[in-house]
């Protein structure tokens, strides 16, 4: 029987991830702050596994739970 290799992708750098995680947090509307490079680091300390980085998307940009949203100033007409 023929058993198909597994194929493991090497960790990346914070800032490797950072540069793949930044555009897509930020595509959502979600700034992209260095709070974010610290939870990186102290969660990642030797990489970020990159079978994880849309998860880390929907993670870096979903509500904190019991957070308000952010206030909208509108121009008035």
């Amino acid at each position: 029987s023929l058993v198909a290799p597994t194929v493991e992708l090497p960790p990346l750098s914070r800032v490797e991830a950072a540069k793949v995680l930044k555009p897509r947090v930020e595509a959502v509307g979600t700034s992209w702050t260095a709070d974010h490079m610290g939870w990186l680091a102290q969660r990642f300390p030797d990489g970020v596994p990159q079978d994880q980085l849309d998860a880390l998307v929907a993670e870096l940009t979903r509500p904190a739970a019991g957070a308000t949203p952010a206030l909208t100033l509108l121009k008035s007409a």
